[in-house]
């Protein structure tokens, strides 16, 4: 069995102190989007990209916007929800951009087990011109709202990513991206549970070290949601995705380290964190 700790760039292990390796939240996950990239393709290609970030080609620049809000989440470029609670999805495009109102695509993916799925696309809405972009005065931008249900996980977390796209006066493209995610709670693990997959495995362990916040992603179901980013990414990157360690409920097995090691101890450049957690690991004996 495969232990993975530091680094964790491939979101497979997290410190929340500080986020291992500078970036483990889901708000900082991003695919390599080109800016040659046919942005209002059908294709599933864009699951795991960076929620609020533009991605263009041509010179489109800061042209369109989408956020995302619940009953419990105010608006923004990610927002949880609750099973089946209602989500409002508000995007603008900056009127100087266009010449009438823009040619868009809205598109809806969903994000579970490892896998992405087209939702539902909308291009045909015709969008409100009364509304305000930021900083830009009254009637500057074209708006559209729209709604859906979030949807009611199965066994573990799921993703629903919003994408805007649209063409601008000068033929260039720009896309955004929000997410929605829907958490499923899950029991705390202080050691491996027995495999429900055969052979080599990745296992994730889930480290804070000794000074850091306990900030819960193992049991709060934020884990499981990259988890399922980062396969959908991968399958559809190279057509593979990890061998990952399932307990005996086919979820994700995650094992709590509590290290004894501080941040600075971990993060300190002259120190291999890696080769550290992994000893630690092998001397509590928590990974069978």
């Amino acid at each position: 069995m495969g232990i993975v700790a530091l680094p964790a760039r491939l979101l497979i292990a997290a410190v929340t102190c500080l986020s291992l390796a500078a970036g483990v939240d889901a708000s900082s996950m991003a695919a390599t989007a080109g800016s040659t990239d046919s942005l209002t393709s059908a294709q599933e290609d864009r699951p795991v990209q960076h929620a609020g970030a533009a991605y263009t080609s041509g010179n489109a620049t800061d042209c369109i916007s989408v956020n995302v809000s619940s009953p419990t989440a105010a608006a923004g470029a990610i927002a949880d929800a609750a099973a089946g609670a209602v989500v409002t999805v508000t995007a603008l495009a900056k009127k100087s951009c266009f010449t009438a109102s823009p040619v868009y695509t809205l598109r809806r993916i969903l994000v579970a087990s490892g896998s992405a799925s087209v939702m539902a696309t909308n291009n045909t809405l015709i969008p409100s011109t009364d509304k305000t972009w930021p900083g830009a005065g009254a009637n500057s931008a074209y708006g559209i709202t729209s709604t859906f249900t979030a949807p009611t996980p199965a066994t573990s977390s799921v993703t629903t990513w919003v994408e805007l796209s649209a063409q601008t006066a000068t033929s260039a493209q720009q896309l955004v991206t929000a997410m929605v995610r829907v958490l499923k709670t899950r029991v705390r693990r202080a050691s491996d549970d027995p495999d429900a997959v055969s052979g080599p495995v990745v296992h994730a362990v889930y480290v804070v070290p000794a000074d850091g916040t306990d900030n819960k992603r193992d049991t709060s179901g934020e884990m499981d949601a990259w988890f399922q980013q980062m396969q959908a990414f991968l399958n559809n990157a190279i057509g593979k995705k990890l061998r990952l360690d399932l307990d005996s409920n086919l979820q994700n097995d995650v094992t709590f380290l509590k290290s004894k090691y501080t941040a600075a101890q971990l993060f300190n450049a002259n120190t291999d964190a890696d080769k550290l957690l992994k000893q630690e690991v092998a001397d509590l004996a928590i990974m069978t």
